[in-house]
């Protein structure tokens, strides 16, 4: 009687998705799955949200969401992040970072983070989700640190007998200005926003790494100093040194998990093409535009605070 009631519960599941299925439907159920080892890359410029048009590599949160939801099709029974990342926007290296950390909290599997050229800024911060990092020697770490930016063209305005008027509602509405001098309280207002994220910054590096830090090293670390992969093992900003088979095999032992585990690479959905005339690629004319936007139009938004090594 038992065996029946299961047996017309699945086939109950099984034609409710066919009937409700589209062709993008994914049948997948990855509790029938071996659990694996996967293996995701986190590469590029951070930001919050991604370019229409650009011709440098990005990663975003919106990203991230989408390959550990693909991780978590997959059974993932540990996770290897490969990071190569200068950092970028602050706020979304951190909305990275407790993604992360709330992925491996619910699905109680290990992070262990693989650096293959750099996890500056920003790229560290999410680096600091993971339970082990490893990193290539000649890799560069660090640069815990926050940074505002301020460029001014007034002069070169000036010589070129461009006047811009700005109608503003506030005092401070147009702080950042690249048209106008930053005023004396601008500056202490910007020094304070800088300082803010800063102490976000540090306070997750204290609370992940703060027992492996070398005191020797500590100032040092926090003042965006730069360590080649080596010298980061010994003050502490690593764990180790080694190339991704060591990643995934320290992922491996951390889950516990038999050296069957099958290894998947996730990646993100592949954008379709388009029929583009003159054998011109799609990446190719977003590049022209992406050239074109930027020697053309005037940005809006003057201020943003980044997590990242220039």
């Amino acid at each position: 009687m038992t065996l029946a009631i299961v047996v017309s519960i699945l086939v109950g599941v099984v034609t409710y998705i066919l009937l409700t299925a589209t062709p993008e439907t994914e049948f997948e159920i990855p509790i029938l799955k071996p659990q694996s080892v996967c293996v995701m890359e986190i590469s590029g410029m951070v930001v919050t949200e991604k370019p229409v048009f650009s011709i440098t590599k990005y990663i975003s949160p919106d990203d991230v969401k989408e390959l550990l939801e693909r991780a978590k099709r997959e059974n993932c029974g540990a996770l290897v992040l490969v990071i190569n990342s200068p950092g970028g926007s602050a706020t979304g290296s951190y909305l990275i970072y407790t993604m992360i950390r709330k992925f491996k909290e619910e699905n109680n599997i290990p992070v262990v983070v693989y650096v293959t050229e750099s996890a500056l800024s920003g790229g560290y911060l999410i680096a600091l989700s993971g339970d082990c990092i490893v990193a290539s020697p000649t890799s560069l770490v660090g640069s815990i640190g926050s940074v505002v930016t301020v460029v001014n063209y007034r002069k070169l305005l000036e010589k070129l007998g461009i006047e811009v008027i700005v109608l503003k509602s506030g005092k401070y509405k147009d702080i950042a200005s690249p048209f106008r001098e930053l005023s004396s309280e601008e500056k202490t207002i910007l020094e304070r926003i800088v300082n803010t994220t800063y102490k976000v910054f540090v306070d997750a590096v204290l609370k992940e790494r703060g027992d492996k830090l070398d005191k020797k090293y500590l100032n040092e670390i926090l003042n965006a100093s730069i360590f080649c992969g080596r010298d980061a093992v010994k003050v502490g900003l690593v764990d180790a040194i080694g190339d991704l088979d060591l990643a995934i095999e320290k992922a491996r032992e951390l889950g516990k998990l038999p050296p069957t585990a099958p290894i998947k690479y996730i990646e993100l959905g592949k954008r379709p093409a388009l029929p583009l005339p003159l054998n011109l690629s799609l990446d190719k004319l977003l590049s022209i535009i992406a050239v074109l936007d930027r020697v053309l139009l005037v940005p809006t938004t003057y201020l943003q605070v980044l997590y990242v090594s220039k």
